[in-house]
C-alpha cells in the first residue's frame, strides 16, 4: 500500500514538474528574448562554420512548439532566419550527418501533422489560395514540352518552389490564429542585425575593408552573396523606421537603420542599393509622421548625428572605403544582362506557353542541366514558365498588393516598402527564387490578411461598385 502510494507521488511530482515547465516554456517563447535566441542561434552557427548543434536545437524548438502550443506563431522567427544559418565553405564531409539530421528533423515534420489533428484546426481559405494554387501549377508545368522537362535537378526545383507557396498558404495561414505586425517587425530586425553582422565579419576575414571592397566576392556569405544579401537586408531597413516609430528607444532603432543601411551599402550590389536609396526617403518621413511629437525632435538629431558621423569616417578614410559610395560612377551599364535578356526572349519565343523550364542551359554532355539565371524576375518568369506562369504571377502579385488597399493602415506603409524594396529590385536581378525572401513576404501577407476588418473592406468594396457605375 505504501508502495503504491509512494509511486503515486512521484508520478505527481513528475506530472507537476512538466506542467510547471512547459509553463514557463509558454511564456518563454512568447517574449523577445526568444527571438533574441533564434538569432543568436543563427548567428553563431553562422560564425563558427559548423551548423550541426544549433540546427538540432533549432529542430527540437520547432517540435517543442508544434506538439505543445496551440499556434504555429513561434515558428514565425525560425522560419524568417533559419536560411540564415548556413555559413561560407561548410560540407557535410560525414555522410553519416544525413542520416542524423533526417531523424532529428522528422521531429518537427511530424509535428505538423499532429499540430493539425491534436488542436482540430479547420481549414479556411486565404484570399491568397486560388492565385497560389494556380501560380503552383503554372510552376508544375514550366518547360513541359523542352527538353529538359525531365531533368531531375529540374523537378528538385520546382518542388521546393511550389512546397514553399504552398506551406504559407496553407500550413502557416491555419496554424496562426494572429500575427501582429509588431511581432514581425521584432523578427525582422533581429534578422537585420544577423545579416548586417556577417556582412561586417565578412568583411573583417577578408582584412579589412579596405581589401575587401576590392572584390564582391567579399561577400559570399554562404546562404548569400552580394546581390542576394542585399535583397534580403534592404526588406529589414524599413522594419527599423517602423520600431523607433513605435518605441520610447527610437535612438537605438535609428542606430541600427543606419546600420542596416550601411550594410547594402557594402554589399556592392548596385541594384539593391538603388531601391532602398529610392524608397529610403519613404520609411523616413512615415517614422517622422508616426512617431509622437516629443520623440521626434531626438529622432531627427539622431539620424543627422548618423549621416554626419557617416560622411566624416568616408573624408577620414576616403581611400580605403570611398568605394562603397562611387558604385554609380560609370553610370548604369547593363553588367552583361541585355544578352541574357535576349536569351530569355529567344527561350520564351521557341516556348511561348509553358516556357523551358528553370533549368534551361546545359553544360556539354553533363547528365544536370544547370540553373541559368536570367537576373530579372519579369525575364525569369517568360523564358521558364511562358505566357502560363507569367500570368499566374501577375494574378498572384496582383491579388498581394491589391490587399494593402482593402483596410490600409498608416504602419502599413513600412511593410509595403519592405516588399516593394525586394520586388523592384527583382526587376534587374532574380530575386524570385530566394526562399528566404518568399518566406518573408508570405509572412507578411498573412499578417496583412488576419490585420482586415471585414467591415472596412465591406465599405470599400461598395464604394468602389459605386463609383464603377457612376463611370
Amino acid at each position: 500500500m505504501g508502495t503504491e502510494s509512494t509511486k503515486h507521488n512521484w508520478r505527481q511530482r513528475i506530472t507537476a514538474f512538466f506542467k510547471s515547465a512547459n509553463s514557463v516554456l509558454s511564456r518563454f517563447i512568447e517574449t523577445d528574448f526568444y527571438i533574441l535566441l533564434i538569432g543568436a542561434l543563427v548567428f553563431l552557427s553562422w560564425v563558427t562554420n559548423n551548423l550541426v548543434p544549433e540546427l538540432i536545437i533549432i529542430f527540437f524548438i520547432m517540435a517543442y512548439v508544434l506538439y505543445t502550443q496551440k499556434t504555429m506563431k513561434a515558428l514565425v522567427p525560425i522560419l524568417i532566419m533559419i536560411a540564415f544559418m548556413l555559413p561560407a565553405n561548410f560540407q557535410f564531409n560525414d555522410k553519416s550527418l544525413y542520416w542524423y539530421f533526417g531523424i532529428i528533423g522528422l521531429l518537427p515534420i511530424s509535428g505538423f501533422f499532429y499540430f493539425f489533428i491534436k488542436n482540430k484546426i479547420k481549414f479556411k481559405k486565404s484570399r491568397f489560395l486560388l492565385p497560389s494554387v494556380v501560380f503552383c501549377a503554372a510552376l508544375l508545368v514550366s518547360g513541359l514540352f523542352s527538353p529538359y522537362y525531365f531533368k531531375s535537378v529540374n523537378f528538385m526545383m520546382i518542388a521546393c518552389f511550389v512546397f514553399l507557396y504552398l506551406f504559407i498558404v496553407l500550413v502557416l495561414y491555419n496554424g496562426i490564429d494572429k500575427l501582429e505586425f509588431r511581432y514581425i517587425a521584432k523578427c525582422l530586425f533581429m534578422a537585420g542585425l544577423v545579416i548586417a553582422t556577417q556582412i561586417l565579419i565578412a568583411y573583417i576575414r577578408a582584412g579589412g575593408f579596405a581589401l575587401g571592397l576590392k572584390t564582391k566576392g567579399t561577400t559570399e556569405i554562404g546562404w548569400g552573396m552580394s546581390n542576394t544579401a542585399a535583397a534580403a537586408l534592404s526588406m529589414c531597413v524599413p522594419v527599423a523606421f517602423y520600431m523607433a516609430s513605435k518605441s520610447r528607444f527610437n535612438v537605438l532603432y535609428i542606430v541600427a537603420a543606419v546600420y542596416f543601411i550601411l550594410g547594402v551599402l557594402f554589399t556592392k550590389s548596385r541594384g539593391g542599393v538603388l531601391f532602398m536609396v529610392l524608397l529610403l526617403p519613404v520609411s523616413i518621413v512615415s517614422m517622422f509622421l508616426q512617431t509622437q511629437k516629443g520623440r521626434r525632435l531626438r529622432a531627427g538629431v539622431t539620424l543627422l548625428t548618423c549621416l554626419v558621423g557617416f560622411a566624416v569616417l568616408l573624408l577620414a578614410f576616403w581611400e580605403d572605403i570611398g568605394e562603397v559610395v562611387t558604385l554609380f560612377k560609370n553610370g548604369f551599364d547593363d553588367s552583361d544582362r541585355f544578352p541574357i535578356y535576349i536569351k530569355a526572349i529567344n527561350a520564351f519565343l521557341e516556348y511561348p506557353v509553358f516556357g523551358v523550364g528553370w533549368l534551361f542551359d546545359t553544360a556539354g554532355e553533363e547528365p544536370f542541366a544547370i540553373f541559368f539565371t536570367v537576373h530579372s524576375t519579369i525575364f525569369q518568369y517568360i523564358a521558364s514558365g511562358g505566357i502560363f506562369l507569367t500570368l499566374a504571377a501577375i494574378w498572384l502579385f496582383g491579388k498581394r498588393y491589391l490587399t494593402f488597399y482593402a483596410d490600409f493602415k498608416p504602419y502599413h506603409i513600412f511593410f509595403l516598402v519592405s516588399l516593394l524594396s525586394h520586388d523592384l529590385y527583382g526587376f534587374i536581378d532574380n530575386t524570385a527564387t530566394l526562399p528566404y525572401c518568399i518566406m518573408i513576404a508570405g509572412i507578411i501577407f498573412i499578417a496583412l490578411e488576419k490585420d482586415i476588418r471585414p467591415e472596412v473592406e465591406a465599405q470599400k468594396r461598395a464604394a468602389y461598385k459605386k463609383e464603377r457605375f457612376l463611370f
